[in-house]
């Protein structure tokens, strides 16, 4: 996927509410300048998707680094272990 994705934004990638998402998590990133972690829903599974702030040593705000690890499985073994243990 990575051939594809050079050079496109997240809007010529996924369906628009998802890119909304991923763009909104970029600017938080980048306002805050601080490291941003949430959950999206997409394609029948789960991910965790972290936002870095890429800060110059000037102290400018550059651009973003991002990864997305698939946590489909995690969440689906957590949820009987949370109610088991109710």
């Amino acid at each position: 996927m990575r051939e594809t994705a050079v050079g496109k934004t997240d809007f010529e990638l996924f369906p628009p509410a998802n890119a909304e998402e991923y763009r909104s998590g970029d600017l938080i990133a980048m306002e805050t300048r601080k490291a941003y972690e949430y959950e999206v829903w997409w394609d029948n599974k789960t991910y965790l998707v972290r936002k870095l702030p890429l800060i110059s040593s000037s102290g400018e705000v550059l651009g973003i680094a991002g990864n997305t690890i698939n946590i489909t499985n995690h969440r689906r073994t957590e949820l009987p272990l949370e109610d088991a243990v109710r």
